[in-house]
């Protein structure tokens, strides 16, 4: 037994260290290499500068206004090569490193790190990266060595597994929620890239209409001003309410429809902040007025899955989207509006139009169908889903068949 085992190959953990010793050696490499090419640059800078100032003092006074303008040009190429790309940021993905939490534990949220607001930073190198897990924990990691740089605060704040964390870029602050209906915000403040950085700013657990809920999102509402930002928590319980952060307390807006009992289903802001989206446990996605929280008729009323919908992502700038739900061959499905204001958040040739009142409340017109013809034409565009998905799981299993018989 005991030759056996000392035949063995290298364990585990010494390959790990062998390949984090490789990626330290090729990081530094690389980044010698970028030092040669910074300094290489900036003397070939002073050569021109230099030669241009000759230029200048020999040349007449019609020729002035074509110097200002070269001195611009070579003002802003100082500028531009001032921020050298690192050659590994370049070419196809890879995979960069593996945050190995030990002992192993489940993960619910991770978010990346974004630099402090007001500032320019030239660095290329990846942001440190925050996971909140099941042990009620909020770690620090560095994404290219792969090391836990340790715990937010310190130690533990939250009472219950993390399941959402989001980032304030305005402010850099940091909003966590958990299983019990907490919120802790979070502020950073060193440079010292540790876990220490972050102080606990403010925890909210006195909520009653969130008490012992488990939250399962948070949004940031972008069209609000600093200092008067609102997030919207999804919660169990068919909870979706706004926070507002300068009062503290809980807005009157609450999202009528909303269906989540025991899934993680998560709502979200657009990219506008005028409406707000969310999952449901029945596969559909509902829409809001984020002001009013009237809901809004769209063509999104006809998006139908099996499944729980998990997860409506919208682009940070651009009024696009992506929806996904659990498991089986689903797609993922990407949305996008239209540029014309009319026909936006809509499909006129299906007869559906955005309402101001809940179901085509308010201010309904004469050329907009009535609501059972309404969910009748959801119905059928719902059960042409199930078919149509039905098809896509069979062929993925026959041709998983096929692959085992070969």
């Amino acid at each position: 037994m005991i030759k056996n085992r000392n035949r063995r190959g290298p364990s585990r953990r010494h390959i790990q260290a062998l390949l984090r010793a490789l990626l330290a050696a090729t990081t530094a490499l690389l980044r010698a290499e970028s030092r040669k090419n910074k300094v290489t640059d900036s003397d070939d800078e002073e050569d021109e500068d230099a030669e241009k100032e000759k230029e200048k003092g020999e040349d007449n006074e019609e020729d002035d206004d074509d110097d200002d303008e070269s001195m611009t040009s070579s003002l802003v190429g100082k500028k531009a090569t001032k921020k050298v790309e690192s050659p590994a940021l370049r070419g196809p993905p890879f995979l960069m490193s593996t945050l190995q939490h030990n002992p192993p534990v489940f993960l619910y949220s991770a978010t990346f790190q974004p630099p402090s607001p007001g500032t320019k930073s030239m660095d290329n190198s990846a942001p440190l990266v925050l996971t909140g897990s099941y042990d009620s924990a909020i770690r620090l990691w560095d994404p290219v060595t792969g090391s836990n740089l340790g715990l937010a605060g310190g130690k533990r704040f939250h009472d219950s597994y993390v399941n959402a964390m989001v980032f304030d870029h305005k402010t850099g602050r940091l909003y966590s929620g958990d299983g019990v209906g907490c919120i802790i915000i979070w502020r950073k403040q060193g440079q010292s890239k540790t876990g220490t950085d972050y102080v606990v700013m403010r925890k909210i657990d006195k909520l009653k209409e969130l008490k012992g809920l488990p939250i399962m999102s948070l949004s940031l509402d972008p069209s609000r001003p600093t200092g008067r930002g609102q997030v919207l928590i999804a919660a169990h319980e068919n909870t979706l309410r706004v926070f507002d952060l300068s009062t503290q307390r809980l807005t009157s807006a609450s999202y009528a429809g909303a269906d989540n009992h025991n899934s993680i289903v998560r709502g979200s802001y657009s990219a506008c902040g005028k409406y707000v989206i969310s999952g449901t446990d029945q596969g559909n996605l509902l829409v809001w007025d984020s002001k009013t929280g009237l809901r809004t008729s769209s063509s999104l009323d006809s998006v139908s899955f099996a499944e729980p919908i998990n997860s409506v992502v919208w682009h940070p700038t651009q009024h696009c989207m992506a929806v996904c739900c659990y498991g089986g061959p689903f797609p993922v499905l990407m949305y996008s509006a239209d540029r014309d204001p009319s026909k936006q958040m809509a499909a006129p040739g299906q007869g559906l139009e955005v309402g101001d009142g809940e179901e085509g409340g308010a201010g309904e017109r004469d050329d907009v169908i009535d609501d059972d013809q309404r969910r009748a034409l959801l119905e059928e565009k719902r059960k042409a889903n199930r078919v149509r998905y039905q098809e896509l799981r069979d062929k993925a299993l026959k041709r998983r068949q096929g692959e085992d018989e070969e």
